[in-house]
């Protein structure tokens, strides 16, 4: 549900904005996207306990169970509204519609810029996916951790994170749009794309508190270039294809991202002797991962001053 309406709020937004705003518009949505992820914790704990605690059987279901059922029908409740609200009128956009077969040939025709762009993106996916899907078991297999001892702060990592991020990726791209060079909008990108670097080295801290601040930096930076990759794609794609343009990379970045991400670490773990070399084929995976992304960034960034 959230990758079908995400390309139509992204075009809308931009729509509805002008381009050196873009950013700070498309920050309210990745905002939204992560407090309303993290209110989901919250509030399915409280549910979840709230039914437990009762002893009954909502609709006959197990607590945990319930729990999807009741935030499925508040969900849809609050997308009853939405069927009242009139689309408001479309301004970038030519007297010419394009047909499905126009859009991808319009897109095939900035494969120089898009290319690269959706690479630097794919490797961000992938990086913050594996990251996040193997942290916690490196700390409990590498560290001596319990799930006591760090869920209360990786919680709190994640959050700061992807809102300092989505923050740092909003006013960045509206700054190097402000500028008037060419491709500034991915300045801070690549900037980001090449701090991620290090950063993916987090599995061999010395320690869980560097542990803790580098997955952070990794998972910042990582929010930042998503950010400024929808600010771009808003920006230089013509709203007629915007939304086939981000619908493609979001669904792609999505598949391979959650599909591969964390499989590639388990391959280079097995190849390097088995589990106990984890940590090591985490940060080898990040540190390629984050190399390619940033030379898709910086790519995508030099064909945009060309262009």
């Amino acid at each position: 549900g959230a990758m079908c309406a995400l390309p139509v709020a992204i075009s809308l937004a931009a729509d509805l904005s002008a381009p050196e705003r873009r950013g700070r518009s498309l920050l309210l949505l990745s905002l939204g996207k992560i407090v309303g992820g993290a209110a989901a914790f919250a509030a399915g704990g409280a549910v979840f306990a709230a039914l437990d605690a009762s002893g009954e059987r909502f609709a006959g279901l197990e607590p945990w169970r319930a729990v999807q059922l009741v935030f499925a029908g508040v969900s849809l409740l609050l997308a009853v509204p939405l069927l009242f609200m009139r689309e408001p009128e479309r301004r970038e956009v030519s007297a010419e519609t394009a047909t499905l077969v126009e859009a991808l040939a319009e897109i095939w025709s900035r494969r120089a810029f898009l290319g690269p762009l959706f690479l630097g993106q794919i490797g961000v996916v992938l990086a913050d996916v594996a990251a996040l899907v193997w942290a916690a078991p490196v700390l409990t297999r590498a560290y001596g951790q319990q799930p006591g001892d760090f869920a209360g702060w990786m919680g709190l990592a994640l959050l700061v994170s992807g809102v300092l991020g989505s923050l740092i990726g909003g006013f960045g791209a509206d700054r190097g749009m402000k500028s008037g060079r060419k491709g500034g909008v991915l300045t801070a990108a690549v900037l980001c794309a090449l701090i991620a670097i290090p950063a993916a080295l987090f599995p061999l801290a010395p320690n869980v508190p560097v542990f803790g601040v580098a997955l952070a930096v990794l998972l910042l930076c990582g929010s930042a270039c998503g950010l400024i990759t929808a600010t771009a794609l808003a920006v230089v794609v013509p709203n007629q294809i915007r939304g086939v343009c981000l619908s493609a990379f979001i669904v792609l970045a999505s598949i391979i991202g959650f599909g591969v991400g964390p499989t590639l670490v388990t391959v280079c773990a097995d190849l390097m002797g088995g589990e106990t070399r984890l940590p090591q084929a985490l940060a080898i995976t990040g540190l390629v991962v984050n190399l390619i992304s940033a030379a898709g960034f910086l790519t995508a960034w030099r064909q945009a001053r060309r262009a």
